[in-house]
């Protein structure tokens, strides 16, 4: 009986570990605005075979029960994949942001206010910047998450899958927002791109977070390796190498039939190095890209990246956060450029040799904790791209009706926000912030005298969270 309690102790500080684990993955700050098509029919199996393994009958057993009907190392297939506990469980918030634009944002008019703060969707004349003061109730930060763990003979297995309804900009529309498994170093599945820093997310209320964070969401693979631990038990230097599925985005002339594609999946490696009270992180990728047409038309690019990230905690109410990075043909990674296809494009128009475009962009953030129920963020970033030499006949326009009016191609943004988040209960938190944002354009891209423009937000949110875990 001692020994079935121990065991039944054991099992339940695991639980908790466990949901502390991914309760920290659960609620980061900082999304991407890029929306990654995925539906339900791709990742359903996936979903289905999380449930499935965690509700394995012939892979668990009760923490009460003696073990005396195996030995330790009998061979049975299942529970030397699948592992003789099973912990599973489910994460829940409930979320309502109450959002206010001073000013205008949205580069279409018609299009309403944007759920996510994306300083790349900030006007810089015409219409759309006569839309200013604007109400939105958005619901579509609540999110659910599933999770099953298991221990194995070849590490830990997880599997956790994320639903949200971020999907849309301008809509409130369900999504499989991840879907991740990991054995041991293995980590596989639809997450944040590996070029970026899960763990040194700043905690905004706004989904969008810095606009420079690399946070494109891709299907991948990828292995940790440990290379010991020079600062004691409780810190680690690894390494990490990968790939994933990034697709290209080109800005090309229809007129030419020019379509880009990817040659080869992205690769990936980083460097870093992590304790309780610090992390930094070194990260590069390679992308191989190209483009064909009409005519035989042929191009082949390489795009490559640098990231430098990381935090520290000063004594137990203070963290710092921070990112610098660079490269070329890498704007699909990150937030205020995805989906803007700026990763290359031709030097001349109609049909000009292509170029990769460069960019370099850098963040800092800083939390507070006032209490142990009240705690503040302040977060602020720049973002460059240098796209001077794009014709702005490439450029977008603002839609059908208006072809001849010109929105601006991107040059560079600035991010700066605050917020003040009250938690008076394990399962609630509510928090008003502050968000300004400002976008230039390339030097006659658009067809407005101005080139830049700017908006003030304040986003006030009550989020509810339930968990269960067993």
């Amino acid at each position: 009986m001692a020994a079935g309690r121990n065991r039944a102790l054991a099992g339940q500080e695991m639980r908790l570990a466990l949901l502390e684990r991914f309760q920290g993955s659960f609620y980061p700050a900082g999304r991407c605005a890029q929306r990654a098509e995925f539906g339900f029919h791709k990742v359903l199996p996936a979903w289905l075979a999380v449930v499935f393994f965690a509700l394995l009958p012939a892979s668990s057993q009760s923490a009460e029960t003696p073990l005396t009907s195996q030995p330790e190392h009998a061979s049975n297939t299942i529970s030397e994949w699948a592992g003789r506990e099973i912990h599973m469980g489910f994460l829940a918030s409930v979320q309502l942001d109450i959002i206010h634009d001073f000013d205008a944002i949205g580069l279409n008019g018609g299009d309403g206010v944007p759920h996510e703060f994306v300083t790349s969707q900030i006007p810089v004349g015409g219409r759309a910047s006569e839309f200013t003061n604007r109400t939105l109730f958005s619901p579509n930060q609540s999110t659910l998450t599933l999770w099953a763990s298991t221990p194995t003979r070849y590490g830990e297995a997880k599997g956790q899958v994320v639903l949200n309804m971020t999907r849309d900009l301008f809509d409130t529309r369900l999504q499989v927002y991840k879907a991740v498994g990991e054995v041991g170093g293995l980590r596989f599945g639809l997450d944040y791109s590996l070029f970026l820093n899960q763990a040194a997310l700043p905690t905004t209320l706004d989904f969008e977070g810095p606009p420079v964070l690399a946070e494109a969401r891709f299907a991948q693979l990828s292995v940790r390796a440990s290379l010991g631990r020079p600062g004691g038990e409780n810190s680690d230097l690894f390494v990490v190498a990968g790939m994933e599925d990034a697709g290209s985005n080109f800005i090309l002339p229809e007129v030419v039939g020019i379509r880009a594609e990817s040659q080869v999946p992205a690769l990936l490696l980083k460097l870093g190095y992590e304790t309780e009270e610090a992390n930094v992180e070194l990260g590069a990728v390679y992308r191989r890209m190209g483009a064909k047409g009409n005519g035989g038309y042929e191009a082949g690019l390489n795009g490559w990246g640098l990231h430098l990230s990381g935090f520290a905690r000063f004594l137990s109410s203070e963290k710092v956060m921070f990112g610098v990075l660079g490269g070329r043909g890498i704007a699909s990674y990150i937030d205020d450029t995805a989906g803007l296809n700026l990763d290359a494009a031709p030097v001349a128009f109609p049909s000009g040799a292509l170029k990769t475009v460069g960019l370099l962009g850098a963040w800092v953030g800083y939390e507070h904790r006032w209490s142990p129920v009240l705690h503040s963020t302040a977060t602020v970033s720049f973002l460059r791209a240098y796209t001077d030499f794009i014709d702005r006949k490439f450029g977008p326009t603002y839609s059908s009706n208006t072809p001849g009016e010109f929105v601006g191609i991107f040059r560079e943004s600035f991010y700066s926000s605050v917020n003040v988040v009250w938690s008076p209960a394990p399962w609630l938190d509510t928090g008003v912030e502050y968000l300004y944002g400002h976008r230039k354009v390339a030097p006659g891209s658009s067809s407005y005298d101005s080139n830049e423009g700017h908006d003030n937000r304040l986003q006030f949110t009550i989020r509810l969270k339930l968990d269960y875990s067993r």
